[in-house]
């Protein structure tokens, strides 16, 4: 027996060249290797990319404009659906558009009394000494601690449209309507503080109802124009947006004008103003 160590080593095998000819069909090769799959199976998910949470992002601000330029556009806020003109007045000029003030105070100074308005209703003081200057109405002698003093006229109705320029714009120094006392009134005063004008019905020096007209000037020459029926009341600040509210109280009284009290308030001037009944 011939050892194995003696055996003759095999010759290598050398492929034969591929005889195949151009024409021939290629051979099938096995199937790529699929891509690794998670653990159930399933393949795996590309990950968001900054520029995908970019898109997103601008997507969402477009619709968020959208819906905002909708809401303006179909209605005001105020919960009736719309104005009837832009500024929420009947005319759509805003107190401009109501002709004639009921009084200018345009007549000589006198820190006593207010006088008779330029339509001849006398004005009536409550609380506090009114007087006129610089063709302006003023708190003369404001009242004791925290009272209100009120300068009053009877519009002769409980509709119709109250309106005036607030000159000099102090806290506590606003417009009045609905008037039945002291102690049950409806008032338009500024807030100063967070850029609006506030809708108040004060019962017992409390406020019962409190809403606001939205952003706007408290600044000297700030507009407020209040228009009343029965339940309705309607309030534009600065000829903008209508503040829409609906309440009965106080609906019969026929007393509007102006109302100051606490600190600073005495120093508010008002100028043009209008008591025009329905």
């Amino acid at each position: 027996m011939v050892s194995d160590l003696h055996r003759e080593a095999a010759p290598p095998v050398v492929d034969e060249p591929s005889t195949a000819s151009p024409g021939d069909d290629p051979q099938p090769q096995p199937p790529s290797e699929p891509p690794p799959s998670d653990a159930d199976g399933a393949r795996p998910r590309r990950g968001l990319t900054s520029r995908d949470l970019t898109i997103g992002l601008a997507v969402l601000v477009v619709l968020l404009l959208i819906a905002l330029a909708t809401s303006l556009a179909v209605g005001d806020g105020d919960g009736d659906g719309g104005d009837d003109t832009a500024d929420g007045s009947p005319s759509g000029e805003g107190i401009a558009g109501l002709g004639a003030p009921t009084d200018s105070f345009d007549r000589p100074d006198d820190a006593t009394a207010i006088g008779v308005a330029t339509n001849g209703d006398a004005w009536e003081s409550l609380g506090a000494t009114w007087g006129v200057q610089g063709g302006q109405l003023y708190m003369a002698v404001p009242p004791t601690g925290a009272a209100q003093g009120f300068a009053l006229l009877d519009m002769g109705s409980g509709d119709g449209t109250v309106a005036a320029t607030a000159s000099t714009v102090r806290g506590g120094s606003g417009l009045v309507f609905r008037y039945q006392g002291p102690d049950d009134h409806w008032v338009v005063n500024p807030a100063a503080d967070y850029g609006t004008w506030v809708v108040q019905h004060v019962v017992q020096g409390t406020p019962v109802v409190n809403e606001n007209v939205g952003l706007t000037s408290t600044e000297g020459g700030s507009t407020i124009l209040v228009e009343l029926d029965g339940a309705e009341i309607r309030v534009v600040v600065n000829d903008g947006p209508a503040l829409l509210i609906r309440d009965e109280a106080g609906a019969d009284a026929t007393m509007v004008g102006i109302a100051s009290g606490g600190y600073g308030s005495a120093d508010a001037r008002w100028d043009s103003f209008y008591a025009l009944p329905a």
